[in-house]
């Protein structure tokens, strides 16, 4: 772009590049937004906006400062796969996000791919627009992870198919696609702009580092779209990517924002004022307005009109007239407002473009101000200093767009100065455009500090050793403003009052300083006497005594200040009181001095009133045989306590063990008092014991389970113990589990710990007789092969209830079985007692085995030979369409070639049968001659070949410089030895064969045949 400035005021702009991200977004817009907001620039209206595809392939782009750069700044983008794939860093060779999920893909992309192959998950941005100039043209970067990989093979593919009036294409509704590689009529694709084609165009985006921006693995450089149109007139472009074959290793378009736009002139304006408000000041500042056009190839001249409130006394501009040159789309036009020195009302400025636009006259207009230069007051602050070292501010109030000027050569609004006497200070404002200015001064008055003078106590003194003075400073002179401050020393406490509060007599320093730092010196000593600390002290220990009787306590003190005490029972100033408590009771002393010091000591003198008990309860006991412990349990006694029992014992605890109910008693005494008590042990009685017979017991089977149970009435049940004998045996405990394997007799005793009895019975267990255990099964047969045949077998005698067990093929008294060899079935038969019998069952089987061979006598043609055995007596062959033959070997000619399906049905002399299925095709050949005579005499005049078991079938003919003079996908088409309708001349000549049999296998066969005439 050359933009060409008719004023001669530069502005120089200065830019700092950072390495950027690119930015995407999805679904922030529709996709009319997207083209009228983003795509769309001058010269065009646009309607009807469709988009085919998921809204995840469609966004707007940020490409600022990418890494490496893209080329464009900002637009929408377009991908195969979710738009975010095209994130960086370039991570990866074979980047998708989404893909194989956005559908199909786009009947003019697959004109365009070419190969046959079909496209997916294409996204298709179409609009109608009517441009107003006789050109259209918008910018793009083509991008894919398919590069460099798939160069010069199947890739994704792009598209901007543009129709209307006037233009001429191979695609739906007659378009052609502008994607264009420069000044050629050339598709941009991978295969077309690569690092080997057309590399000019071309950035390889690898290897890949964490500094690149973009993900995919090459871009081309910004390309421009570009047609000619009719200005006017109504146009339809489709912009359409999509993934070819797969839908993997995704690619995507990027348009730049605002170039799709026709060739006209827009207006734009920008008012430069020094005091950076809406309107442009007379004699102070420049507005720039923009005069911009989409296509630089021709000279053009555009005029401009200015009216309004202004006359041609009140501005000047830097051309009367816009004039573009080839190369040229942006021009600047210069304004700027005359200061006539007169008072005006705000002035209206109106600049109107006027240009032809289809035929039809159309206007621009700018619209701006002129005002007069406003005039501003300057204010200035007075202050004073005191202090040498100071600093102090200066400032004027402030104002926007106006320089500032002190008489230091400083330009901010406040300064800083130290002056060492007073002194004024002068300062002048003035505007940026030097039509107006101000001069003021500030004063700053220095004021000379006198003496200090200081004034404390000379001496202070403590009466007691807790006691805490203030000392004071005050000062008067020095700088007379601000104050002081006061250092205490040896402390380094900062303040006019001190607290001190010392052990000992100490002297105290206090220096005055007033703001300007100059300072004076004073003390204070403060005298502490010598002081004992108050001490008091309870000689007697604390002791227990009996209710009424007196202890003596005594106690000393020492120390103190005027010191003085007392006893918590009245008694003051006596250092020994007589105590006779009637509970227990704590008696203090209590000291205390002048100064405040407290001391005190205690004793606690315990009273014991003897509240002795005991509680032994009354006992009883279950057996005859049983103990009783008897334990006295003493509680609220005083000293040690003795026992006196009835039995005559002494201790504590006793044992008895009595046979009828007894009473027993115990005295017991602590050291102020004795008590008794008593304690009855009951003996209880017993029922006599006594054991029911339940009579005799019957099992199925030897070994089955029995259950031995007695009936025990009287005694005592919690002590009883069982036992039963089978007189081998011994079972302890009622209700035993027995297994006899014959009649048994079982003897139960039972023996009462507790009352001290026993009793006993006899029980018997009984086994029935059974009858002989016998079974018979199903005869030994022959069978056919496959044929079904019921077997069984019959059980008798035995404890019944039988269990048929055939190992695996069933559970009853018969089976069905499928023979299909020689086997034998074993069963096995249980009774209820696990009594069991085994017999096992042969079949044998017979069956003849069907088989065929054949032979190809031609590619339609088959002769079938039976192979079959043994004692075949009826063969039943299918061929195709369900035709059937009875014959041993057949010949039978198929409609159709290559695979087809023989079945062939026998049955033998016993009436057994056997079928087999087979599929035939015939084995592939070729008959090729080496020579032919196309001498059109009827013998041997073309060359032609001949096979068999061929499903597919090309031909090649190449002279000796491998130009190729003959070509046939049919194998019945022969070859008459001309080329392009003249016969060829007598030589050896080249043969390629290529073909593909029923199986799918590919085969290739090279030779040479002769012409010769």
């Amino acid at each position: 772009m050359i933009k060409r400035i008719l004023i001669s005021i530069f502005i120089l702009f200065s830019f700092v590049f950072t390495k950027a991200q690119l930015v995407v977004n999805t679904g922030l817009m529709t996709p009319t937004q997207y083209v009228q907001n983003i795509l769309v620039g001058s010269g065009v209206t646009v309607s009807n906006v469709t988009f085919s595809g998921d809204f995840n392939q469609i966004g707007e782009f940020d490409a600022t400062g990418t890494t490496p750069y893209l080329g464009l700044t900002n637009g929408i983008i377009l991908s195969t796969g979710d738009v975010n794939v095209a994130l960086g860093p370039n991570n990866s060779g074979s980047e998708e996000l989404g893909g194989g999920n956005f559908g199909l893909g786009d009947s003019d992309l697959d004109i365009l791919e070419g190969s046959g192959i079909g496209t997916n998950d294409a996204a298709i941005l179409e609009f109608d627009f009517i441009p107003t100039g006789d050109t259209v043209k918008f910018k793009y970067v083509f991008g894919s992870e398919e590069y460099p990989e798939y160069v010069n093979s199947i890739n994704d593919v792009f598209g901007f198919f543009l129709s209307g009036p006037g233009v001429v294409g191979g695609f739906s509704g007659g378009a052609a696609n502008i994607a264009l590689i420069p000044g050629t009529t050339t598709p941009i694709s991978i295969n077309s702009v690569n690092e080997n084609v057309n590399s000019s165009y071309y950035f390889d985006n690898t290897p890949f580092t964490s500094a690149q921006t973009i993900q995919f693995d090459g871009y081309t450089t910004v390309l421009t779209a570009v047609s000619a149109v009719q200005c006017g007139e109504l146009y339809h472009i489709k912009i359409a990517i999509a993934d070819a074959s797969d839908t993997s290793w995704d690619s995507g378009v990027f348009l730049e924002a605002g170039s799709f736009s026709s060739n006209t002139v827009t207006l734009s304006s920008n008012v430069d004022v020094a005091n950076g408000d809406s309107l442009l000041y007379e004699g102070c500042g420049t507005a720039f307005i923009d005069f911009v056009r989409s296509d630089d190839t021709d000279t053009s001249i555009f005029y401009y009109n200015i009216y309004g409130s202004v006359t041609g006394a009140d501005y000047s501009v830097s051309a009367d007239s816009i004039v573009f040159l080839p190369g040229e789309d942006t021009l600047t036009l210069s304004f700027n407002a005359i200061n006539d020195g007169i008072a005006e009302p705000y002035e209206q400025v109106n600049v109107e473009l006027i240009q032809t636009i289809c035929g039809i006259t159309d206007t621009s207009v700018i619209t701006f101000y002129i005002a007069d230069y406003p005039q501003f007051n300057l204010v200035v602050s007075d202050t004073s200093i005191s202090c040498l070292s100071d600093s102090v501010p200066v400032w004027v109030d402030p104002i926007a767009g106006v320089n500032i000027l002190w008489e230091t050569g400083e330009t901010s609004d406040t300064i800083w100065v130290s002056p060492t006497l007073t002194t004024h200070y002068s300062v002048t404002a003035s505007d940026t455009c030097g039509i107006y200015s101000v001069t003021d001064s500030a004063e700053v008055t220095y004021i000379d500090p006198s003496p200090i003078i200081t004034t404390t106590p000379d001496s202070l003194g403590k009466y007691c050793p807790q006691d805490s003075l203030i000392l004071y400073a005050s000062a008067i002179g020095g700088a007379g403003i601000g104050g002081f401050t006061f250092d205490w020393m040896p402390l380094g406490v900062q303040s006019d009052s001190l607290a001190v509060s010392p052990d000992s007599t100490q002297m105290y320093y206090v220096l005055a300083t007033d703001v300007c730092g100059n300072t004076a010196t004073d003390s204070v000593k403060v005298f502490v006497p010598n002081f004992d600390s108050l001490f008091v002290e309870i000689l007697t220990l604390d002791t227990t005594i009996c209710s009424g009787l007196t202890v003596n306590v005594a106690g000393q003190i020492s120390g103190g200040v005027g010191s003085y005490y007392s006893w918590s029972n009245g008694i003051t100033n006596a250092l020994s009181i007589d105590a006779t408590p009637l509970t227990t009771t704590t008696y203090f002393i209590t000291a205390e001095d002048s100064c405040g010091s407290y001391q005190q000591d205690s004793i606690v003198i315990t009273v014991d009133v003897s509240g002795i008990d005991v509680d032994i309860p009354d006992e009883s006991i279950n057996c005859f045989n049983e103990i009783v412990v008897l334990s006295a349990t003493v509680s609220n006694n005083i000293g040690p306590v003795t026992y006196d029992w009835s039995t005559g014992e002494i201790t504590d605890t006793i044992v008895v063990s009595p046979l009828v109910n007894s009473t027993y008693w115990v005295e017991i005494q602590d050291l102020c008092k004795t008590i008794v008590d008593t304690i009855l042990v009951s003996v209880p009685p017993f029922d006599s014991l006594d054991v029911i017979n339940t009579g005799t017991l019957m099992i199925a089977c030897p070994g089955d389970l029995a259950v031995l149970s007695a009936i025990v009435k009287g005694g005592d049940t919690a002590a009883q113990f069982f036992n039963w004998s089978d007189g081998l045996s011994t079972y302890v405990g009622n209700n035993i589990n027995v297994y006899p394997n014959s009649t048994t007799v079982y003897s139960f005793v039972v023996t009462d710990t507790c009352a001290l009895m026993t009793d006993s019975i006899s029980v018997t267990v009984a086994l029935p007789s059974y009858p002989p255990f016998s079974i018979q099964v199903t005869n030994d047969t022959l069978v056919c092969r496959g044929d079904e045949i019921k077997i069984g077998v019959e059980a008798q005698g035995g404890a019944g209830h039988y269990i048929y067990d055939w190992k695996g093929l069933g559970t009853t008294d018969s089976i069905t079985v499928k023979v299909n060899e020689l086997s034998t079935y074993d069963v096995v038969v249980y009774d209820r007692c696990n009594n069991y019998l085994t017999a096992n069952i042969t079949l044998d089987e017979m069956h003849p085995t069907a088989n065929f061979n054949y032979e190809y006598l031609s590619d339609y043609t088959v002769e079938f030979h039976d192979s079959s055995f043994t004692d075949i007596v009826y063969h039943l062959w299918t061929f195709e369409f369900q035709d059937t033959s009875n014959a041993l070997n057949p010949i039978y000619t198929y409609l159709t070639q290559g695979e087809q399906t023989v079945s062939l049905f026998v049955r033998d002399i016993t009436g057994c049968t056997d079928e087999i299925t087979k599929t035939i095709k015939p084995d592939i050949y070729f008959y090729v001659p080496n020579a032919f005579t196309p001498n059109i005499d009827g013998i041997n005049d073309v060359f032609f070949i001949k096979g068999m078991g061929i499903d597919q079938f090309e031909i090649y003919i190449f002279n000796r410089w491998g130009n190729e003079i003959f070509y046939s996908d049919d194998i019945e088409i022969s070859w008459d030895g001309s080329y392009k309708g003249e016969f060829v001349k007598n030589d050896t000549y080249v043969y390629l064969i290529k073909a593909i049999n029923f199986d799918g296998e590919e085969i290739e066969q090279r030779g040479i045949v002769n012409v010769m005439r």
